[in-house]
């Protein structure tokens, strides 16, 4: 028979090996838009993101950046973002340039067990869509998400571009968009490399 103190041990154990599932799982990032106006801490945010661990809210750290291309120059601008007082929410601050294309990047946590987000803005300086680079594991029992990488928003970007009908400057003079994302798809060249940052 077993000591009571290893009796305890063993029964926490395997309690905590039936638990493990409940805290098992990626983490996740979604954005919601148009924020609630409402609410204090959301009011006059440009959207909300919010972080979950599996399906429970959690907060993470986040970083965000705003990519895009007005009058023919990329442009990066990190994001405001902060805090509400709900668990896993946050208020991201932004206000885009009229007249260009621009993209929103995020990640959370680490670049092994992250999650990253891009959201589109609209002619309108709207959001539109956010899209979540991700992957499905164990038999498609998990949708696993990725972070960022520059390829992910330089794509988006592009795509963002020929949306718009955004001037692209190659040095001398704006060129029609759609002739240089042609010419990029053909060439297989990035946006990126075709633009003075």
């Amino acid at each position: 028979m077993f000591p009571r103190s290893l009796r305890t041990v063993a029964l926490i154990a395997g309690l905590s090996a039936l638990a493990s599932p409940a805290f098992a799982g990626p983490p996740w990032i979604s954005a919601e838009f148009p924020a609630n106006p409402h609410d204090t801490s959301t009011r006059g945010a440009f959207l909300l993101v919010h972080t979950y661990h599996h399906g429970t809210p959690t907060q993470f750290p986040l970083t965000g950046t705003a990519e895009g291309l007005v009058n023919g120059r990329r442009q990066t601008v990190r994001l405001e973002i902060v805090a509400t007082s709900k668990p896993g929410v946050y208020a991201v601050r932004f206000k885009p340039q009229g007249g260009g294309a621009w993209v929103l990047a995020f990640n959370l946590g680490g670049n092994e067990d992250g999650a990253g987000m891009i959201v589109a803005v609209g002619k309108d300086g709207q959001p539109t869509t956010a899209q979540v680079p991700s992957r499905t594991a164990e038999g498609g029992r998990w949708i696993v998400p990725r972070s960022l990488t520059p390829q992910d928003i330089d794509s988006a970007l592009r795509t963002q571009v020929a949306v718009t009908g955004a001037p692209v400057d190659t040095g001398n003079n704006p060129v029609p968009v759609g002739a240089l994302v042609a010419l990029g798809l053909v060439l297989g060249i990035p946006l990126a490399r075709s633009m003075k940052k």
